[in-house]
């Protein structure tokens, strides 16, 4: 019994060390704001901040995004990710892409990235039709996630976290 609980731990921790699953998005799959390749295996070496959201959803987290940049977030150690679910909006995708180019102008270290298949959602499984916030650290690990509305004290685990790993 003793063996099968160490080799279930060993197992178990595995898989939750195992990060997320690699995602490329490429041509109608999708594209960086600037139409290149989207590979999250570049995700490593620093800690990131990903919000997925449905640009229908922009104002849902509104609060978060005021504290995120009252927080002044940077540095060498720091990045940060927007992914728009782009398919499950009716924006059509000329007038997503001026306003990320706008969003740019303001957070230029930020790599915005056009999904127009969902494959974050399918992949990672954040929650289509919302707002999602995940932190992960320098190994590519999610240290922090929440879907939908983010509370009060989830916003300020989420700012300290990154805080604690840049």
């Amino acid at each position: 019994m003793e063996k099968f609980v160490i080799i279930f731990l060993v197992i178990f921790s595995g898989a939750i060390n195992a990060g997320l699953p690699k995602v490329v998005l490429s041509q109608k799959a999708g594209e960086t704001l600037e139409g290149d390749i989207f590979d999250s295996s570049t995700l490593k070496g620093k800690t990131y901040l990903l919000v997925h959201i449905d640009p229908d959803k922009k104002d849902l987290n509104e609060k978060a995004q005021n504290a995120l940049a009252e927080a002044k977030l940077s540095g060498p150690k720091y990045g940060s990710v927007v992914i728009i679910n782009a398919k499950s909006t009716w924006v059509p995708d000329a007038i997503l892409r001026t306003a990320l180019r706008l969003n740019k102008k303001k957070y230029p270290d930020t790599i915005y990235v056009l999904d127009y298949s969902k494959t974050f959602v399918d992949q990672w499984n954040f929650k289509d039709n919302s707002s999602s916030f995940m932190v992960i650290n320098s190994d590519g690990l999610p240290i922090f996630r929440r879907e939908g509305l983010l509370s009060d004290k989830d916003i300020a685990e989420m700012i300290s976290l990154i805080k604690a790993n840049i």
